[in-house]
């Protein structure tokens, strides 16, 4: 009775070792097909673009995945057909179907073309603006497209073009959004705006004289940081040359004179400056004449008489070489009215003068040189007594003796 049990466990172990050999056998069998398979069928195939998303005009380049061996054609866009070359270039924005066949199996994916983003300025970028110049972008964008305009985030509108000055300096930006089928593109220009120099200068003295030194000092800034240079322009050629830096100094002859300051900023803006000088014509110094050196002696030789007197001689001493003397007389018996000698031994002598100078008669000597003051003597004849004389100075083109002083 307890045989049958122990039978019916063993053939139930039997079978299930047959079992496990049956699905060794198939696993192995599995494990060797999938390693003789070919390694490109190991994922479906698919491909890339290079750029992702190109724009419209531009080429882009298709490159196929998990399909090496395999006989490949292209379509760029549904129903245009397929050609092997795997480069294509859109005309027009939009988005593209664009199909891959492997051995005639097609694989699909969606191409974004974005419209051309793109704008110039007028004057170039080159050129930095200056606070209030006006400048003009305009589009280059894909023909079509709808455009808006942005200047440091104030909307212009969706003209082709726009123009617009900056008041103020420092960073500024301008932005065009182009939208063309349903796709979008930006183009973005930061630039900076340059505020120009201010020039100007004063000098001293303010009433300037001729062949005086005039000094010239600049005052003028740049809001944006320390000048780059300054120049003069002083003698009237228009070069910039004659001096440089914040001060300058020269003469100049009588008249007005336009003098010129040229200041340039960190990013070589340039402002000029003019300024006219009235010069005034100097002065003319007239030094008063000096004595006449030696300063002659004069003397009148003679006899006092009860009604007159008796004159021998007239002489002058000490008068310089080619120094002029003129003897005047006037009144009863002067036998002339005037004589002139000219030095040439430093004494003088005229004589006789007279026999007899009734009283009232007068003799007058005069000694005069060029430049200098001469010598003015008077003798009044008196009846019994001595002359009176009268000593003074000829002073250069006066005509008349003054008071020596």
């Amino acid at each position: 009775m307890e045989v049958l049990p122990s039978f019916r466990f063993a053939q139930s172990a039997l079978q299930l070792e047959r079992a496990v050999r049956t699905l060794a056998a198939a696993l192995a069998l599995l494990a060797l097909m999938w390693l003789s398979a070919p390694a490109a069928r190991a994922a479906d195939p698919d491909f890339t673009v290079d750029p992702p998303s190109p724009l419209a005009g531009q080429q882009a380049m298709f490159t196929p995945a998990n399909a090496e061996g395999a006989a490949i054609e292209w379509e760029y866009g549904s129903g245009t057909g397929f050609v092997t070359e795997n480069t294509h270039v859109f005309d027009v924005a939009g988005e593209y179907l664009v199909t891959m066949t492997v051995d005639g199996t097609p694989y699909s994916k969606t191409v974004d073309v974005r419209p051309v983003a793109a704008f110039h300025r007028d004057p170039g970028d080159a050129v930095v603006l200056e606070t209030g110049q006006p400048a003009t972008s305009t589009s280059d964008s894909s023909p079509g497209a709808a455009l808006s305009w942005e200047i440091d985030g104030v909307a212009l509108g969706g003209a082709e073009s726009v123009e617009h000055s900056f008041s103020s300096p420092g960073t500024h930006v301008v932005r065009l959004e182009v939208v063309h089928n349903d796709q979008r593109n930006l183009a973005v220009s930061v630039l900076r705006v340059n505020a120009p120099p201010a020039a100007g200068f004063v000098w001293t003295p303010s009433d300037a004289v001729a062949g005086g030194e005039v000094r010239l000092y600049s005052t003028s800034v740049d809001a944006e940081g320390p000048l780059g240079g300054e120049a003069w322009e002083l003698d009237g050629d228009g070069d910039f040359n004659d001096a440089f830096g914040p001060s300058a100094a020269s003469a100049f002859a009588a008249g007005n004179h336009d003098v010129s300051l040229r200041v340039t900023d960190g990013d070589g803006v340039s402002r000029t400056v003019t300024r006219t000088i009235a010069v005034a014509a100097a002065p003319v110094v007239i030094l008063p004449p000096s004595l006449m050196s030696p300063f002659p002696t004069v003397r009148l030789v003679g006899v006092v008489l009860r009604r007159g007197a008796r004159i021998g001689l007239v002489e002058v001493r000490g008068a310089p070489r080619g120094a002029s003397v003129t003897v005047r007389c006037s009144g009863g018996g002067c036998p002339f009215r005037s004589r002139r000698r000219v030095a040439e031994t430093g004494r003088v002598r005229l004589s006789p003068v007279a026999r007899f100078l009734r009283a009232g008669a007068r003799v007058e000597i005069l000694v005069r040189a060029p430049r200098v003051i001469g010598k003015y003597v008077g003798f009044r004849i008196r009846a019994g007594k001595r002359p009176v004389r009268v000593d003074r100075c000829l002073v250069p083109g006066s005509t008349e003796p003054r008071r020596c002083t």
